[in-house]
């Protein structure tokens, strides 16, 4: 069985981005699983595994 059934995608954009300061961010602020934060320092793309899509 899925415990997170949405899988959220969308992109962050910015200046100074860091992948691994986001990936922090969303390992403490909201559940689910299969967190993949990649890019650069202007734009970010997030996939992310949850029950909650609309507070990502």
């Amino acid at each position: 069985m899925i415990e997170y059934r949405y899988d959220t995608q969308l992109l962050i954009e910015g200046k100074n981005l860091s992948e691994e300061a986001i990936s922090i961010y969303f390992e403490k602020n909201f559940k689910g699983d299969c967190l993949l934060a990649v890019g650069d320092d202007s734009l970010i793309k997030i996939h992310y595994h949850t029950n909650e899509p609309w507070k990502v």
